[in-house]
């Protein structure tokens, strides 16, 4: 994050000095804003359920890029799949961190958590997608190099745009509220 994001929640925080046992000062930041919650509330059900989506997603990433076939050779097919990895990661940093939040949150943590779900978890379900069309294509045009690893990496993309979209589904109206 640039300076500028952080700026915004400067005002936030207060630095007190306290004096130790030993005597020294000592510099405390102490948050002295309103705590903020997520709207809608989301269930702690819910929030498993995010939690073991972006999981499944993550093996099936993975386990789609450990097969070996003829369409995953094609730059169309590959790079949309790998490219999922990045947009993943920031879902799965959203994902923990709404999973660990309580009912109350700092202003920075809850609209880290608002900003974190939604967009990643609909570009890491757009790009197995494009995969997934990638191998249909591929199907179509030149069935003859088609074998049976990469039917099963078409399955194992359009499985894992299936769990981002799940997600999305369970995030997409997520902001934050003032208590």
């Amino acid at each position: 994050m640039s300076y500028r994001s952080y700026r915004k929640y400067l005002d936030d925080y207060r630095i007190e000095e306290q004096i130790t046992e030993t005597g020294r000062r000592r510099k405390v930041t102490v948050y002295v804003a309103g705590y903020y919650t997520l709207v809608p509330a989301i269930s702690r059900r819910d929030k498993w359920l995010i939690l073991i989506a972006t999981a499944l997603e993550w093996s099936l990433i993975l386990g789609g890029l450990s097969f070996k076939g003829q369409a995953n050779e094609k730059w169309y097919v590959l790079l949309p799949f790998v490219f999922t990895i990045m947009p993943l990661y920031y879902l799965t940093r959203g994902a923990i961190s709404l999973f660990l939040a309580g009912e109350r949150l700092e202003r920075q943590k809850a609209d880290r958590i608002a900003r974190f779900l939604p967009v990643p978890s609909l570009a890491a379900s757009v790009l197995p997608l494009i995969s997934c069309i990638g191998i249909i294509i591929i199907a179509i045009t030149q069935p003859s190099i088609m074998i049976s690893e990469d039917k099963l990496f078409g399955v194992l993309s359009l499985l894992a745009a299936l769990a981002s979209a799940f997600t999305y589904s369970k995030c997409r109206k997520l902001t934050t509220f003032l208590l």
